[in-house]
């Protein structure tokens, strides 16, 4: 049994102990007080064990296009090609994970080691999703600005048998006289969509490099006649084929869609499940300047959430000898601390709750020599170091998170123990009063406007770049560079932080200066109730980040909803942005989408839930 292992086997005993604890408390004649104190730290006990019960992690590399996060997982894998003997070429030509055009994959990828067998599976691409897809690939060739990367481009190209030597749309015109008349149904007929049904490759019995190396560079591509567009590709490798040699806490790796100029719910998704370890990628030299990734972090990594922080990371990417090189650095050990500190005050500016300790640095190439980017010599040995010494910031990651839950259950328990002994007097119940009393003068300060947020949404709408909102408006608003639905999420968790952040922050002043000079008693239950309403806080702002999301996607993901707005561009009548803007908010008023939030109350029943805990009747 490995350390951790033993470690994270200890703080679920603890978590059964001060269940134990409790229900102890429940069943003896205590005073309602102490049963409601006692019962909010169960609760809370209970996401610790909720939090600390995998026994695995998936680990998400997240950042934006071509910041090298490919590269890096596939030295951090030793996914290399070793039977490349020709050293005279590019690091990208070596990885096993090869792009067509050696700048990013085209989807999301999962790697699974420990396989029963090989296999890469696709997960395809909608057929609507597709023709949007190819709509836009018409737009470019007639010359309009899109937001279609020059990776779709290549893929449909491959999928349609163009050559990729015809690179401009004048080429592609010029050499096929029918996208001249109907692009699109050209390109619907030729690809043939609905035939794409291959899913699954095996290995089978040929070589493990050349095949994934192959396969997955035509998924990747749109190579294979028979396959569809990717929307994730997973990779499955079994030991026998090729070792990776990973800590056993690791039951995935997954190399997410690049970061573009957008908002990514998707990664806020992952960086909130339990089972998962969440990195943020940037260049050393570059940390904390893409907006889009800052943006992802300052909106879920907030102090009351005293989960997610732990499992959220950051990882240096440098080149060679980039560490040595930095101003009024000497050595690499003070690059690293100085790029450190400048990451750690750009992340206090956001207010983003990441521990300085989970800053990890990376050197993708570490070990390999080149001569203008062209490798000259490998050295596995230096590679494996720092190979190694990334893992093992990852495991003191992990420990540093089972330290936290077992000092906060180490502190529970001795916080159970106290109320279980503890006698309430008539003093903790004045306070108690008076607590709540602050409580409903302080939820009667609340001011929701019924159009905050689509205030909100419609400055972030009108600040999209013009092309990402039509990429949008094609994918009946979740597209590649810009999301709707994640604007929107953004912005009912921007508003509920705006109603309710300093009155929060207020309302625990109030009680701390309420239960000034208590007993040891009076101090328990003032810990109980200022943890109690960081607990809410951090749930409700979840639930309105979470329902912004979801009833404005129910309400406007659907064709009807952008039938209009995918007509505007090109019509020769100009603002665009506006117009878009316009009609959504019309969608987001005819489907109450607005209405169905305010209809929530989210903010009064944050401070009705603090209410509640605190009636002493």
């Amino acid at each position: 049994m490995s350390e951790l292992e033993r470690e994270r086997q200890d703080i679920l005993a603890l978590c059964e102990q001060a269940k134990r604890k409790d229900h102890d408390i429940q069943c003896n004649s205590c005073h309602p007080i102490i049963k409601k104190m006692a019962q909010s730290i169960s609760s809370r006990i209970s996401n610790i064990n909720r939090y600390c019960s995998p026994k695995s992690y998936n680990i998400f590399f997240n950042g934006k296009i071509a910041v090298g996060k490919s590269t890096a997982i596939c030295t951090l894998l030793s996914l290399i090609d070793t039977k490349n003997k020709n050293l005279n070429i590019p690091l990208s030509d070596v990885v096993l994970l090869k792009t067509g055009t050696g700048r990013i994959t085209v989807c999301e990828t999962k790697i699974i080691p420990r396989s029963a067998k090989s296999v890469i599976i696709i997960e395809p691409v909608l057929r609507e999703d597709f023709e949007a897809y190819l709509t836009q690939f018409s737009q470019w060739l007639s010359g309009g600005s899109t937001d279609i990367s020059q990776e779709h481009i290549r893929l449909i190209k491959n999928m349609a048998g163009i050559p990729q030597k015809f690179k401009s749309p004048d080429d592609l015109m010029e050499n096929y006289s029918e996208l001249k008349i109907n692009p699109l149904e050209y390109l619907k007929e030729k690809i043939n969509y609905n035939n794409r049904t291959k899913l699954l490759y095996e290995k089978g019995e040929i070589d493990f490099e050349a095949w994934i190396k192959n396969t997955f560079e035509k998924i990747n591509d749109g190579q294979f006649s028979d396959s569809p567009m990717p929307k994730r590709i997973t990779v499955q490798i079994n030991n026998d084929d090729y070792q990776l040699d990973l800590p056993e806490y690791i039951s995935s790796i997954i190399d997410t869609r690049g970061v573009d100029l957008g908002e990514r719910a998707d990664i806020q998704d992952y960086m909130a499940q339990e089972d998962s370890i969440s990195f943020m990628c940037d260049k050393v030299n570059d940390l904390g300047s893409n907006e889009s990734v800052m943006s992802i972090l300052q909106q879920v990594l907030i102090k009351e959430n005293k989960d997610t922080r732990l499992r959220v990371g950051f990882v240096c990417l440098s080149e060679n000898g980039e560490l040595e090189n930095i101003t009024d650095c000497d050595t690499r050990e003070e690059g690293m601390s100085e790029k450190k500190e400048q990451l750690r005050k750009k992340l206090c500016e956001r207010e983003v709750s990441l521990d300085t300790k989970n800053i990890i640095f990376y050197e993708s190439a570490k070990g390999f020599t080149f001569d203008d980017k062209r490798i000259v010599s490998f050295e596995k040995d230096i590679a494996r170091k720092e190979r190694d010494n990334f893992f093992d910031e990852v495991d003191k990651l992990i420990g540093r998170m089972y330290f936290n839950y077992r000092q906060e259950l180490l502190t529970a328990l001795e916080t159970l123990s106290g109320l279980e002994q503890g006698i309430i007097t008539d003093s903790i119940l004045k306070k108690f009063r008076e607590s709540k009393n602050a409580v409903s003068r302080h939820k009667s300060s609340i001011s929701v406007r019924d159009d905050a947020i689509t205030s909100k949404f419609k400055d972030a709408i009108m600040t999209t770049y013009h092309s990402s909102l039509r990429g949008a408006v094609n994918h009946n608003g979740s597209g590649w560079t810009a999301d709707v639905y994640a604007s929107f999420k953004k912005c009912g968790g921007q508003e509920f932080a705006d109603n309710c952040k300093e009155l929060k922050g207020k309302l625990v002043a109030t009680i701390e200066q309420i239960f000034i000079n208590s007993s040891d008693l009076e101090r328990l239950c003032l810990e109980s109730i200022i943890q109690k309403i960081d607990d809410l806080y951090s749930e409700y702002y979840t639930k309105a980040r979470n329902s912004s999301f979801e009833i404005a996607q129910s309400g406007l993901y659907n064709d009807l909803s952008w039938s209009n707005p995918k007509r505007y561009w090109g019509d020769g009548l100009g603002q665009y942005n506006a117009r878009v803007c316009s009609d959504i908010l019309a969608e987001i008023k005819q489907k109450k989408v607005n209405e169905k939030l305010l209809q929530l109350k989210l903010e009064n029943s944050f401070f009705g839930c603090i209410d509640d805990f605190l009636n002493i009747v």
